[in-house]
């Protein structure tokens, strides 16, 4: 959420910021057109009269876009008081999990982020979705394999066939 605030607070600021100074620069040009042709009387009244409309439509712009990069500031200000990380504190560490392993040729599992030293179950079952001619029906239980994390909390699985099943793990 706090992440979500800060992009959002930042995009509102951004194009605030570059929509004010657009309508700034552009009041401006229209002014000084309107100050360099129409006081000397050289154009024509319905000109000038279209210029001085332009530099209020501008200006009405400037003070629009001010507002809307205010905004962007209060949100960027709300994010940045609320309290906690921005991302997942490290040192974070899973109890469980599941994930669908894809249809790869590989031979070995890693999973990291684990309390160091703990057992954990590994279940392999039938994904609910496969790309492969011949899946494992989906829930089936194809395997229960218990290992230890290591010091590091780093859990290795050397397994042949480890494609296109889904893995549930939890700390026992």
């Amino acid at each position: 959420m706090k992440l979500v605030l800060l992009i959002v607070g930042l995009v509102f600021l951004t194009v605030g910021l570059l929509g004010a100074l657009y309508g700034v620069v552009a009041a401006s040009g229209a002014q000084t057109e309107y100050d360099f042709f129409c006081t000397t009387g050289q154009m024509p009244p319905q000109f000038c009269a279209a210029l001085l409309s332009s530099v209020s439509t501008y200006q009405a712009l400037t003070v629009g876009m001010a507002v809307f990069a205010v905004i962007g500031l209060a949100i960027l200000v709300a994010a940045l008081a609320i309290k906690g990380p921005l991302f997942a504190a490290a040192g974070t560490v899973a109890s469980a999990g599941e994930v669908s392993l894809p249809d790869l040729p590989c031979d070995a599992l890693i999973a990291s982020g684990l309390q160091p030293d703990e057992l954990y179950e590994l279940s392999f079952s039938g994904p609910n979705v496969s790309s492969s001619p011949a899946p494992v029906p989906p829930g089936v239980l194809v395997d229960t394999v218990r290992l230890r994390a290591n010091n590091k909390g780093v859990l290795r699985l050397e397994r042949p066939h480890l494609g296109n099943l889904s893995l549930r793990i939890a700390r026992i």
